[in-house]
């Protein structure tokens, strides 16, 4: 029996390249493709590639800390405590200290190009007093690489107070936060036994 072999169009021989992969929308390696290290040699290279990204990281907790600030003005009595406990990777005192942070920066309080780009200073920076913070600008402390420790070593100077005074702080609008939850639930619960006698009347 005589072999037969494939005839194979001279176009496709003589053009050995591998053929475009076109990867359509979406697909997840144009993500890695894109999220792809740069192996950069010279200093200046890291320096601005970490930069733009530490930028970068800030504008996107102002956004989160915007959106969490709408859905607290928007959602249904309960929902927003509930999105926070149930649907979202970070705690109720991280959303709380990002929308404080974010209301200090859009109101205009915090100067955007004089805070750090770490949303917990930021947040511990709004947690002074008006008299305080223009203190604080006066002195220079309001700059890029302000460290939370320095922003409490300062609150307790000029207010005598300090960490402890800051956690409890937070350690109340926690408190309030929760109950503020329990409240919700148990509205929701008499709301649902009021139907039930209203419906056996």
């Amino acid at each position: 029996m005589a072999r037969l072999s494939p005839t194979v169009p001279k176009k496709l021989l003589a053009d050995r390249r591998p053929p475009v992969e076109v990867m359509p929308e979406g697909d997840g390696r144009i993500e890695i493709l894109n999220g792809a290290l740069v192996r950069y040699e010279r200093r200046e290279d890291f320096a601005r590639e970490i930069n733009a990204l530490w930028q970068r990281a800030q504008a996107t907790f102002l956004t989160i800390g915007t959106y969490l600030n709408l859905a607290k003005e928007r959602l249904p009595h309960g929902e927003f405590n509930a999105m926070i406990d149930r649907d979202l990777p970070f705690s109720p005192r991280t959303a709380f200290q990002i929308r404080a942070a974010t209301v200090a920066i859009e109101s205009g309080r915090l100067p955007s190009d004089r805070v750090p780009q770490n949303y917990t200073t930021i947040y511990y920076l709004s947690t002074l007093p008006d008299d305080a913070l223009e203190q604080a600008k006066q002195s220079g402390l309001l700059r890029p690489d302000l460290r939370r420790s320095e922003v409490i070593a300062f609150k307790k100077k000029v207010l005598g107070g300090g960490e402890a005074e800051v956690e409890r702080g937070e350690t109340t609008a926690r408190r309030l936060a929760t109950l503020r939850r329990q409240k919700a639930a148990i509205e929701k619960e008499i709301a649902r036994l009021e139907r039930g006698v209203a419906q056996d009347c």
